[in-house]
């Protein structure tokens, strides 16, 4: 009977410290101390197994990598006016000519591992062909440090679920503003502010957008040829 409660009792720590050391870290040592080395002083091996315990579950559950293969995902989208108009899978998609449905341009998703996490990248393809889709892409050296839109008199901050400094990628034609802000209605003399990666500042009207290179970037006017590069 008091083997029983004393084997009960473990378990119970071992449970608790092993989910304060994933889902709450800056607590762990607090746990740890006062439940593992005052509650039971001198039993060193259960302290060990809970390390051991938390290693596995990090690997086996909450590794990132892990849940992306355990779920198919869609990692082909076409927008239209700023919505999505269809998702497809990419290795289901490639078996079809071309989409069924109206574009401006659509997202390539692909992840890549690093740290052991996953960092989402998206090509933005104004053209939909096979060969565009075979996660043939190079990764920017470039990264803006920050992304204002100017609409209606609002200032509104642009950020993204995914990474696109990917090289060739062109950001900030209306569809893509509309898509990136979730805003549908822009204004038609709207701007966005850019703070670029050498902390100058350029100024995107509505008529402007930017194509992404290796080092380097290039804006464009739709009204005009090339406009500069930077």
């Amino acid at each position: 009977m008091y083997l029983y409660e004393i084997v009960k009792g473990l378990l119970g720590v071992l449970f608790i410290s092993t989910v304060t050391h994933i889902y709450y870290p800056k607590q762990k040592n607090v746990i740890t101390q006062y439940l593992l080395h005052k509650s039971i002083k001198g039993y060193g091996v259960i302290e060990k197994y809970t390390i051991q315990c938390c290693t596995i579950i990090k690997i086996k559950v909450k590794n990132p990598v892990i849940k992306m293969f355990k779920h198919r995902q869609f990692d082909l989208i076409f927008i239209l006016d700023g919505k999505e108009n269809g998702k497809f899978i990419k290795k289901i998609l490639t078996t079809v000519r071309k989409p069924l449905n109206p574009y401006d341009f659509l997202i390539n998703i692909f992840h890549i591992e690093k740290d052991n996490d996953i960092i989402p990248y998206i090509q933005v393809l104004e053209i939909y062909t096979k060969n565009a889709i075979n996660d043939n892409y190079k990764i920017s050296n470039i990264k803006f440090i920050d992304i204002i839109l100017h609409n209606f008199g609002k200032k509104i901050k642009i950020k993204c679920n995914y990474d696109f400094y990917i090289c060739g990628n062109i950001l900030f034609k209306p569809s893509f503003v509309k898509w990136v802000s979730g805003i549908q209605l822009l204004d038609d003399n709207y701007t966005i502010t850019i703070i670029d990666h050498q902390a100058s500042i350029i100024t995107l009207t509505s008529t402007d957008f930017v194509k992404i290179g290796v080092n380097s970037y290039e804006t464009f006017s739709r009204a005009e040829s090339k406009d500069k590069t930077t």
